[in-house]
């Protein structure tokens, strides 16, 4: 989907989710183009935790977020909004994302499970 402004398309859409999830990894800081980046990899459980939850990946650049993120440990509950940029690759066609994580919130099992149920 392109959209238009002022006769240019644009191949960029950018959407800003929140959801439930547990915390799988958090990568050290790094810093990339001189910025800090932290790679923060949570499991989203859609409907309860029997079901095979999905991995998103996502890097944390601000200074707020990142400090969050290398608090949480392995199997932290929480709640992250996040937004997701699709870029399309103008030679295979394919869309990229790239998920940006904008807040982290603590939570516990049962807010995630309530929170995902209501999406």
């Amino acid at each position: 989907m392109s959209k238009t402004s002022g006769g240019i398309k644009k191949k960029l859409q950018i959407k800003s989710l929140e959801r439930g999830a547990k915390v799988k990894f958090v990568d050290d800081v790094k810093v990339i183009n001189k910025r800090r980046t932290v790679k923060f990899v949570v499991d989203i459980f859609e409907n309860d935790f029997d079901h095979i939850p999905y991995m998103l990946e996502m890097y944390c650049f601000e200074n707020e977020v990142i400090n969050d993120a290398i608090t949480m440990k392995k199997d932290d509950y929480v709640l992250v909004r996040y937004r997701t940029k699709s870029k399309k690759n103008k030679k295979t066609g394919l869309f990229y994302t790239t998920n940006t994580c904008v807040k982290i919130t603590p939570a516990n099992k049962e807010t995630i499970l309530n929170f995902n149920k209501q999406l």
